[in-house]
């Protein structure tokens, strides 16, 4: 396996790329009201920019890594162009813009580095599992990863999905199951020639996961139902969403299951267990929420906050 790996802590590696952030904001500070200044200041970036080249490649197990190529083509246009004359102020204005670029670029590799298990935590990662994931299981993940990314910046994609070893089928999965999450509301991405696409959690995708994250601490254990009153609650919810033609296959299917493993789990677990089902009902649209709503009210007697 040719996996991206941090060689150090990834909290070792987060105080140096800070340092790193905070040094090229005193370089781009520096006085420059003569042109000999603002020479040393190029001279003073150009050691900043190698010296951050070489961490780049010392702190990951691949020398020549992807964190390294973007960093190196940032701002690759606010370069000086060789025996052309230009005045002391195009000339700052080139180093500031490129000292920013470069600067934005690092704290943009932080934040995709932050949600990239297996680069920086790799202890904590079932590569297998990674690499046989549903669809549903991609766009629950991906959900979850971009809550934890939850800004204004949209990120890539793919480049979310290879720092996880979440594997893709082929080479336009990645942009299908985006334009799937921007269809129910959960998403807003930007697609970009060659296939590449940058996505961002909308307020209603956010509102989805603090939802389903919620379900960790609710109480379930107040639920009054022995297996044969639970099993008669579900069979008339069953029957009242074909009466209403509200229901779906799947959701049937999964209450079904649910029904039978009623006297096998605990009920906070068969609660929790509940809710998630609801939530990848909810997360498919495959219902509508007032749907899942009621089932799941007219099961627990609880009032269920997912999407309300």
């Amino acid at each position: 396996m040719n996996q991206l790996q941090l060689t150090k802590p990834w909290a070792e590696f987060k105080v140096e790329l800070d340092v790193l952030i905070n040094d090229g904001k005193a370089l781009r500070n520096m006085p420059t009201d003569t042109a000999e200044a603002v020479n040393e200041m190029e001279v003073a970036i150009d050691v900043w920019d190698e010296h951050v080249k070489q961490w780049l490649q010392n702190s990951f197990n691949i020398s020549r890594n992807t964190y390294l190529i973007a960093f190196h083509n940032a701002g690759a246009n606010n370069f000086n162009i060789p025996n052309q004359n230009m005045s002391r102020d195009q000339q700052l204005v080139l180093l500031k813009g490129r000292i920013q670029t470069r600067m934005d670029t690092l704290f943009f590799l932080g934040r995709i580095l932050s949600v990239s298990d297996a680069v920086v935590r790799p202890e904590t990662v079932n590569f297998e599992e990674r690499s046989n994931m549903t669809i549903k299981q991609k766009k629950e993940f991906i959900l979850n990863k971009l809550y934890e990314l939850y800004d204004d910046l949209r990120y890539p994609l793919v480049d979310i999905l290879q720092g996880n070893a979440v594997v893709l089928k082929r080479s336009g999965e990645a942009g299908e199951i985006a334009t799937m999450l921007e269809d129910a509301g959960y998403i807003d991405q930007t697609a970009y020639l060659g296939g590449a696409v940058n996505v961002r959690l909308t307020a209603e995708g956010a509102q989805l996961i603090e939802e389903r994250l919620e379900a960790v601490t609710e109480n379930y254990n107040d639920i009054p139902s022995t297996y044969a009153e639970m099993a008669a609650k579900i069979e008339e919810v069953k029957e009242e969403l074909r009466r209403t033609n509200m229901g779906h296959e799947i959701l049937y299917n999964e209450l079904q299951e649910l029904k039978e493993l009623y006297v096998t789990l605990n009920k906070k677990s068969w609660g929790q267990l509940l809710k998630g089902k609801l939530f990848d009902v909810a997360l498919g649209k495959l219902v509508d929420n007032a749907t899942i709503a009621f089932v799941y009210e007219a099961i627990t007697d609880h009032k269920l906050k997912l999407l309300s």
